[in-house]
């Protein structure tokens, strides 16, 4: 069996090492959803959309003044 003092070294390492190699990852993720969300967010209609009917009415009213 190790030495606790060599294992906790290893755990170090290897947390250290996952570190480097997984979290410029996560930025790039992170920043790509962000980006994804907020694009779309600015792409939605303010209102709501007009029903069918009511566009018809609109146009209807619209022609006639």
């Amino acid at each position: 069996m190790a030495n606790p003092k060599s294992r906790r070294e290893g755990w170090n390492k290897a947390g250290l090492a996952a570190l480097i190699l997984l979290a410029p990852g996560g930025f790039i993720l992170g920043f790509t959803l962000a980006a994804r969300h907020y694009g779309k967010r600015g792409s939605r209609p303010a209102g709501r959309p007009e029903a069918p009917e009511t566009a018809d009415h609109q146009a209807a009213d619209d022609r006639e003044s």
